[in-house]
C-alpha cells in the first residue's frame, strides 16, 4: 500500500530548530557501528544530532561500551520487553515499561502502551509475509516506547523496519540505517545548515565541507539525479546550440524547485506524528507544496517537450501537435517509431503514465482544488495519513507495480468522500512521481546522446547520437558524493 512516510513522519525537528532525536536500537544493531559511509560522522554532529542509545532487556553495557567509544552519547533506554505474552496488560492494552539513563543515572520511567490486536490484524491482512507475530509484537512496542520518548527516528535492523504492512509504521519512523543519511539531509535542507561533513577530534576541526548555498545543494542533487544533463549541456555549449542551453538551463531550475516543493512536503507531514488525525493546517501546507510540485514537474515536461521536436524536427510544435513529455502522441510518434533502442524506448514508456499523471493532476488544479485531507491508512485502528484522491484519474490504468510504487489503496473516509474512494498517500506518491520524472529526464537525454533515429530528418539537429558509445564519464567529486547520499532516493 505505501509507505516512503519515514522521513516525512520524522523530521518535525525542523519545525523547531532543535536536535534530530534519533534512536538506535542496539539489540538489532549489535555491538559495532555498521560500516556505511559517513553513519558515526553523522551521529556525532553535535547540536544537530542527540543520539540515543535504546536496549531491550536489562543487561546493555556489552552492547553500549562499544558504540559509547565511537560516540559521545550518555543517554540509554532499557526497554523491558522480553516477549509479547510477558507483558503487562490493562484491559485490552499491553504496555512495555522503559527506564532512561543519563550518564549512568536513572532520569525518567514510564509506561509505553500499545495495542497487541493490532499486529494480529496485520498479520491477517498479509498471510504470505516472512514477518512472525513476535517481530510484530516488538515492532509495536518499539513504536510506543519512541511515541513516549519523542524520538523522531529509530534506527533499527529489525525486519519490519520500513514495511508498508506494519500498523505501527504508521505513527513511528523506523528506518535501516542507510536510510539516515538521507534523513539527516533533508534536516540540513530545512535548517538551512549548509555544513554538510564536520568531524572533530577534541576542539580540533579535522574536516569542514560546506556547500555554498541551500540552492547548490538542489543543484547538485539534480545533477546527480540526472547525469546525462551535464553531458548534453556540455556538448551543447560546444557546439554553440544556445537556445539548447538556454532550455536545459530551465529544465534543471524547474525541476529544482519541484524538489523543494517535496523538501517542504515531507517536512510539513513531520507535523503529523503518531496516531492522530493532522490538523488544517498541516494538510493545507502538505497539499500546498505537492501543488508547487506538479506545477513545476509539468514545467520540465513541457519545457523538455519542446526541446525535443525542435532536435527532431529543426522547429518547435505548431499549435495543435503533441509539445510535451507526458503526450502519448508524442512519444510514440518520435521516439517508439523512430529508435531502434529496445530497453531505453522501454523505459522511457514507461515513465511516461507517471508523467502523464503528474500533468493530469496539475491541469485539474487550474478547475479546483485538488482533493487531499487525511484518511484511515488501513481498516483498523485510529492512524491517518494524508493522501490525495484519486478517482479523478479515471482514464489512467495502473499495473499492480505501479500501484504498489504509488501507494494507491482504496481508503473509507468522511472527509474527501462518503463512499470507499481511490487515494494516494501523499508522501509515497510525491516522492514516486519526482523519482520517475527525473529518471525520465535523464533516460530521454541518454537517447539523445547515445542513439540515432532510424529515419532522421532533413533538419535533425547535430546533437542527436553526437555522443561515442564509450564516453568516458568522470567520477564525481566528493561533495557530490555525500549530497547524492543526502537525497537518498
Amino acid at each position: 500500500m505505501h509507505h516512503m512516510a519515514s522521513i516525512g513522519r520524522c523530521i518535525h525537528s525542523s519545525r523547531r530548530r532543535g536536535p534530530l532525536r534519533v534512536g538506535l536500537d542496539l539489540s538489532t544493531l549489535g555491538a559495532e557501528p555498521p560500516d556505511i559511509a559517513d553513519f558515526v560522522s553523522v551521529l556525532r554532529r553535535r547540536p544537530e544530532i542527540e543520539p540515543a542509545f535504546l536496549v531491550f532487556g536489562e543487561q546493555h553495557d556489552d552492547l553500549t561500551e562499544p558504540w559509547r567509544q565511537r560516540l559521545d552519547c550518555a543517554i540509554v533506554h532499557v526497554v523491558d520487553y522480553h516477549s509479547f505474552g510477558e507483558l503487562e496488560k490493562i484491559a485490552d492494552a499491553s504496555q512495555v515499561w522503559v527506564t532512561t539513563y543519563t550518564a549512568g543515572e536513572q532520569t525518567f520511567g514510564g509506561w509505553c502502551p500499545f495495542f497487541g490486536v493490532y499486529a494480529n490484524l496485520d498479520a491477517l491482512q498479509s498471510a504470505e509475509s516472512d514477518l512472525t507475530e513476535e517481530d510484530r509484537y516488538r515492532a509495536a512496542a518499539l513504536a510506543a516506547v519512541a511515541l513516549k520518548l519523542g524520538l523522531d527516528v529509530v534506527v533499527t535492523e529489525a525486519p519490519t523496519a520500513g514495511r508498508p504492512e506494519v500498523a505501527d509504521n504508521d505513527i513511528a519512523a523506523m528506518i535501516t540505517p542507510p536510510d539516515l543519511l538521507p534523513i539527516f539531509g533533508h534536516y540540513l535542507r530545512m535548517t538551512g545548515n549548509l555544513s554538510l561533513r564536520y568531524n572533530r577530534t577534541g576542539v580540533i576541526v579535522y574536516d569542514d565541507l560546506r556547500a555554498g548555498s541551500v540552492s547548490g545543494v538542489y543543484h547538485i542533487g539534480i545533477e546527480s539525479h540526472i547525469p546525462h544533463l551535464r553531458h548534453l549541456m556540455v556538448a551543447a555549449l560546444m557546439g554553440r546550440h544556445t537556445d539548447v542551453v538556454s532550455d536545459l538551463g530551465s529544465i534543471s531550475a524547474r525541476a529544482q524547485r519541484a524538489l523543494r516543493a517535496l523538501d517542504e512536503l515531507l517536512a510539513a507531514l513531520s507535523t503529523h506524528n503518531g496516531p492522530h488525525t493532522p490538523t488544517a493546517d498541516t494538510t493545507e501546507r502538505v497539499s500546498e507544496a505537492f501543488d508547487r510540485e506538479l506545477l513545476y514537474l509539468t514545467a520540465v515536461f513541457d519545457t523538455f517537450g519542446r526541446l525535443f521536436r525542435r532536435l527532431h524536427d529543426g522547429r518547435g510544435p505548431k499549435r495543435n501537435e503533441p509539445k510535451s513529455l507526458h503526450s502519448l502522441p508524442l512519444i510514440t510518434s518520435h521516439i517508439v517509431e523512430k529508435y531502434a533502442a529496445g530497453e531505453i524506448v522501454d523505459r522511457i514508456v514507461e515513465y511516461r503514465t507517471y508523467a502523464y499523471i503528474t500533468s493530469t493532476l496539475r491541469n485539474y488544479i487550474h478547475e479546483a482544488v485538488l482533493p487531499t485531507g487525511p484518511v484511515p491508512s488501513r481498516g483498523y485502528g485510529s492512524a491517518t495519513t494524508i493522501a490525495v484522491n484519486l478517482d479523478l484519474l479515471d482514464d489512467v490504468k495502473l499495473t499492480q507495480q505501479q500501484v504498489a510504487k504509488l501507494g494507491v489503496w482504496k481508503a473509507s473516509t468522511t472527509v474527501l468522500s462518503a463512499e470507499p474512494t481511490t487515494v494516494g498517500d501523499l508522501a509515497t506518491f510525491a516522492v514516486t512521481l519526482m523519482t520517475t520524472a527525473l529518471a525520465y529526464v535523464d533516460t530521454v537525454i541518454e537517447l539523445i546522446l547515445f542513439h540515432h533515429p532510424t529515419d532522421p530528418t532533413a533538419d535533425a539537429h547535430p546533437l542527436l547520437g553526437c555522443a561515442p558509445k564509450d564516453l568516458h564519464i568522470p567520477e564525481p567529486r566528493p561533495d557530490e558524493l555525500l549530497i547524492r547520499s543526502y537525497f537518498g532516493w
